[in-house]
């Protein structure tokens, strides 16, 4: 495997490599952990990443609008998102921001997008993380037409970009930045 960072001079093509690699959606990049600023600190999740603009920067995920995530983001915009592939052995780290979408037409695209059996996820009486009865129902009605009203969209805004290679020969690390299109590729100690 041609490794992601592989002359520093070329920050694009390293760019579209590691693009490439979270476009392909492997198993490792498939799932990310997302960091948000809650009232009692960091929160951290798992999400399933749903879509990644290499052109736009921006990586994206679904989420219950009634989730504590929403007015999180709404507080602060600011999140972290880290990705890792075992079988690469490559982690990325975004710092973003997130814009939610719920009711527009980014939202009814990709609620139109999804498959009808994972609409249930929507489709509960009690919102994320709220307490439950043990003989609570497991699996809501996925075909619930309620179900849209709780759907959001969060398209994250990716500020800068760290990729760290887990290398037999030494590790390598780069941090990619932007200042408009121009993409700039540092050097990091891994």
């Amino acid at each position: 495997m041609t490794p992601l960072l592989a002359d520093f001079r070329d920050a694009a093509g390293c760019y579209a490599r590691v693009a490439d690699a979270l476009a392909a959606r492997s198993p490792g990049f498939r799932l990310m952990a997302v960091a948000t600023t809650g009232t009692d600190g960091p929160e951290v999740r798992t999400v399933v990443v749903r879509g990644f603009d290499p052109a736009a920067r921006t990586v994206t995920f679904h989420a219950d609008l009634r989730s504590p995530k929403i007015p999180q983001l709404a507080a602060d915009p600011r999140v972290g998102v880290v990705l890792y592939d075992s079988a690469s052995r490559v982690q990325l780290r975004i710092r973003a921001r997130a814009e939610v979408h719920h009711g527009d037409e980014v939202a009814r695209a990709a609620w139109d997008a999804t498959r009808p059996s994972a609409r249930g996820d929507y489709a509960s009486a009690a919102p994320p993380s709220a307490p439950l009865s043990p003989d609570a129902p497991n699996v809501p009605e996925p075909l619930d037409p309620g179900a849209f009203t709780n759907f959001a969209v969060v398209v994250c805004q990716v500020v800068d970009l760290d990729v760290l290679e887990l290398r037999d020969d030494g590790h390598c690390r780069g941090r990619f930045r932007w200042t408009g299109d121009e993409i700039r590729l540092e050097r990091l100690q891994a």
